[in-house]
């Protein structure tokens, strides 16, 4: 079932790239669905590089996931904040934030795995409480992602 599948994503790849729908550079991922089979779920991301395509399997259940610690807000002014936290294995991550719960803004991915993070939120509105958290992820693979608990700070009057 898993080879079918992957067949099935290197010919839609291809036909795409034949039918000039996909640029020169492009990223694309699918992960495969859980056919309860016992054998393990795998994540495909396809890449196109100047023409050449590379298709990299991984074992989404062997991906550790990270653990946030020590989140904190390390600076904040009137219209942006700097936001840290650490985690347990190397990682990448981001936080999403917003002036409610339902959040609505992600920062950018930041790049490379580390264990000590560190992102900046800007064009904020001066006196107003902000709510967030962080999302922490191996290599972006979205069955690798964990989730902070909420957090708020409020920003500075002008």
């Amino acid at each position: 079932m898993k080879s079918k599948i992957l067949v099935i994503f290197l010919l839609v790849l291809i036909a795409a790239i034949m039918n000039g729908c996909i640029s020169n550079s492009l990223g694309v991922s699918a992960p495969l669905p859980d056919d309860d089979s016992g054998m393990p779920d795998f994540t495909q991301t396809g890449t196109i590089n100047d023409g050449k395509i590379v298709v990299n399997t991984a074992d989404a259940n062997l991906v550790p996931i990270p653990k946030v610690t020590a989140v904190k807000v390390s600076l904040v002014y009137a219209k942006s904040a700097i936001i840290e936290w650490e985690t347990d294995i190397d990682s990448d991550g981001y936080a999403e934030y917003g002036t409610n719960e339902l959040y609505g803004t992600v920062t950018h991915v930041e790049a490379g795995l580390k264990t000590k993070h560190r992102v900046q939120l800007e064009e904020l509105l001066p006196n107003t409480q902000y709510f967030f958290r962080i999302v922490a992820s191996r290599y972006s693979i979205d069955t690798s992602k964990s989730y902070s608990a909420n957090y708020t700070f409020t920003t500075e009057s002008l």
